[in-house]
């Protein structure tokens, strides 16, 4: 992994797991050979470094009197390495507390790398996001790496025989495009196969209240979002919230949908000016969350619509228009129809439909 130093912040003008791999598939036009970490000032003292891949979640310091607090410690252990490097050239006081926002690869993988380096690291989390690590994410580990094989198989064959899925023959742009993608993926798998699950040490239900000297830090369960244990970090003084999946951008992660409505209002209404999102770049107002919030309510309702009539899930899928919300969310070449439908809608669609014939 490479960090790229740079102050040049990137702005918008406004299932329960997306796997980082997966929907790095699709939303990059350019494909890095390693992954890369910009970083980004959030606010005095608070820095976030983004990750070249979308689909890999952002990490975030913050720098207190006499100590560090990183928030989610990116995918790998090398991402994390090298977030460890830059915040010691920031400064030399050590990282006491890691926080992890949710229970996926993309937000923890890089824990065992703070544990090494800070041996005193005290790693905090939701009690259901720990529970989650030792239930879903080290079980998932075997799962991943086989996965990951068994692309890399497929690219290889891919471009032995010179065609496509379809039969047709491979552009050399395709072509291009493949070969970068295999060099990526066998850094991922070297890195996921490197990987010892290093699991939180304190765990809290709703509201945990942490000092860096005179900076209060607030850590706080909103309710059900992209899992059942969420968390936002407040910087009441900076008005910074960093919002982990709860945020996704340019498409939003998938996972509870009525109750989440209710979470993301309350997001809406901590005393903020900046969100750092999981994924994506610095956000400077609340139209993003607001435009996702409306994009869950207006799911929910025609739904809501369709059990009246008594549809099957199947035809409300089919009958689910939403075209304007993916519109506003980015251009056709950042938010692709297909992807829009694949890793948000149809998930959350069938979710929705699930949650409210259960009430």
């Amino acid at each position: 992994m490479h960090l790229k130093r740079s102050l040049a912040e990137r702005h918008i003008p406004r299932g329960e797991h997306i796997c980082c791999i997966a929907l790095s598939l699709f939303v990059s036009p350019l494909v890095a050979q390693t992954i890369e970490y910009t970083r980004a000032d959030v606010a005095e003292n608070v820095y976030a470094f983004i990750p070249s891949e979308i689909g890999v979640g952002n990490a975030v310091a913050i720098i207190g009197d006499t100590d560090v607090l990183v928030v989610d410690s990116t995918a790998t252990p090398s991402g994390a390495r090298a977030v460890i490097a830059e915040i010691r050239k920031l400064t030399p006081k050590p990282v006491r507390y890691l926080v992890n926002t949710h229970w996926h690869d993309d937000h923890i993988w890089g824990n065992q790398a703070f544990r090494a380096a800070f041996p005193n690291v005290v790693i905090i989390a939701h009690e259901n996001t720990r529970q989650d690590m030792i239930d879903k994410a080290i079980p998932s580990l075997a799962q991943s790496i086989s996965g990951i094989r068994k692309k890399l198989e497929a690219r290889d064959e891919q471009l032995k025989n010179g065609k496509s899925d379809d039969g047709r023959p491979l552009s050399e742009e395709r072509r291009t495009f493949l070969n970068k993608r295999q060099v990526l993926f066998k850094h991922l798998l070297n890195e996921i196969e490197s990987v010892t699950p290093t699991l939180p040490t304190i765990t809290f239900q709703r509201r945990l209240v942490l000092y860096q000297g005179s900076q209060q830090i607030n850590l706080l369960s909103l309710g059900k979002g992209h899992t059942r244990g969420d968390i936002v970090i407040h910087i009441p003084a900076s008005k910074v919230v960093i919002a982990g999946d709860l945020i996704t951008y340019p498409i939003p992660a998938g996972a509870f949908v009525f109750e989440r409505i209710e979470t993301m209002r309350k997001l809406a209404r901590i005393d903020q000016e900046v969100i750092v999102p999981g994924h994506g770049p610095v956000m400077r107002n609340n139209d993003y969350v607001l435009l996702i919030t409306s994009l869950l309510e207006k799911v929910v309702s025609r739904v809501r619509q369709a059990l009246d009539q008594e549809l099957s899930l199947e035809e409300t899928q089919k009958g689910i228009d939403v075209e304007g919300f993916r519109a506003r969310l980015g251009s056709q070449d950042l938010v692709p129809t297909r992807a829009f439908e694949r890793f948000f809608l149809r998930p959350a669609v069938e979710q929705a439909y699930k949650e409210l014939k259960e009430r």
